[in-house]
Formats: structure tokens, C-alpha cells, sequence
């Protein structure tokens, strides 16, 4: 456990850290440095040949289950953009692979995980780890740039406040996650996203 802080608290200092580095250093070694250091801090294959000969399902698990990392709030896309400094998305070369494997395939087999309520090792800041179902819908606004509360006004009114969510709803987070179990919601989430990729 103790470990785990320690890697923890290094990865934190040195995502803090990036911009930071960059300011200073305006040739980028620094940040290249700290980006080297950062990718060392995960199981990432030695070998690029061993990732492509991954399978979609393979390459999922890798990115969830080993890497993991942490979203800082760049799950969410704000006027098209999404990611940020610290985002596993832009700051793991795996993710990132991951997200630009050819769409159709991608979609369709995130469309697929939305009913899975497996906790990942992705943490999604302020709060706790995601599911696996969260992690494809986070993905999924990615590739659209559209976020999960956009598909319907209803979603939209936890956002804006006019529709308070049970005491046991505490975050976007947890209202996501009752939504990905509901099967009615669920349903609507994978139509509408399936109707975004054909």
C-alpha cells in the first residue's frame, strides 16, 4: 500500500509539474523528460509490434485494467476540446493509441462495454475509480466531442441544478453510473450513440 502512495504522490508532482517545466525550459527536454519519466511509471510493452498485435477487447483491458491513470476532469469536452494537462487520454501514448484505433470498430465495441460495472483503474477526479461503463462513455464523448448530459434534457438538468438528483446521487459521476445500470437509460445511451456512428 505504502508503495502505491509513493508512486501515486510522484505521478501527482509530476503532472503538477509539466507546465511548469515548460515554462522554464522552452526547448521541451525537460517536459519530454518528464514525459519519459511519467510512461516508466506503467507496464507500457516494450515493444510497439506487441500492442498493434493486440485485439480491441486486449488492448481495452490493457488500457483500464493496467495503465489506468487518472482523468483530471478531461472527460469532458468543453466547446469541442476535450482532455487537459494530466488527462490519461492525452498523456499516455497507449490511451491515446487507443482512441484513434478506426472508429467504427472503436464505437461499436465501447457501445458494447456500457452495461459493465467493473471498476477500472482510471480515477476520475475529484471522486473514485470508474466502471468499465463510465470509462466507455467518457471514451465515446471523446470521439464525438459531445458529453454523456447532452443526449437528453433530462440528463442536462443535473448539470444545471433545476433537477436534484436522490441523496444518493453526489457527483456527475454517480448520476452517470445509476443511468449506465437503468436499462432504460441504458438503451437510449446505446442508441444514441450508435446513431452517431454510422
Amino acid at each position: 500500500m505504502t508503495r502505491y502512495i509513493y508512486k501515486t504522490l510522484i505521478i501527482f508532482l509530476i503532472l503538477n509539474n509539466l507546465d511548469l517545466f515548460a515554462q522554464i525550459d522552452t526547448n521541451r527536454s525537460r517536459k519530454n523528460k518528464a514525459m519519459e519519466t511519467y510512461n516508466k511509471m506503467f507496464f507500457i510493452p516494450k515493444s510497439d509490434t506487441v500492442w498493434k498485435s493486440l485485439t480491441i477487447d486486449m488492448k481495452w483491458k490493457f488500457v483500464s485494467d493496467s495503465i489506468g491513470g487518472c482523468l483530471t476532469g478531461g472527460q469532458y469536452c468543453v466547446d469541442s476540446k476535450c482532455g487537459g494537462m494530466g488527462c490519461c487520454f492525452n498523456m499516455n501514448p497507449y490511451w491515446n493509441s487507443f482512441l484513434t484505433l478506426p472508429k467504427k470498430d472503436l464505437v461499436d465495441f465501447l457501445i458494447s462495454k456500457l452495461s459493465d460495472t467493473v471498476k477500472t483503474k482510471v480515477h476520475t477526479c475529484p471522486y473514485f475509480n470508474a466502471t468499465k461503463a463510465e470509462l466507455a462513455t467518457y471514451c465515446l464523448q471523446r470521439i464525438f466531442k459531445i458529453n454523456w448530459y447532452d443526449i437528453d434534457k433530462k440528463y442536462q438538468k443535473y448539470v444545471d441544478g433545476t433537477l436534484k438528483p436522490t441523496e444518493d446521487f453526489y457527483s456527475l459521476q454517480d448520476v452517470l453510473q445509476k443511468l449506465l445500470i437503468d436499462k432504460n437509460e441504458l438503451k437510449k445511451m446505446k442508441i444514441y450513440w450508435t446513431k452517431l456512428n454510422i
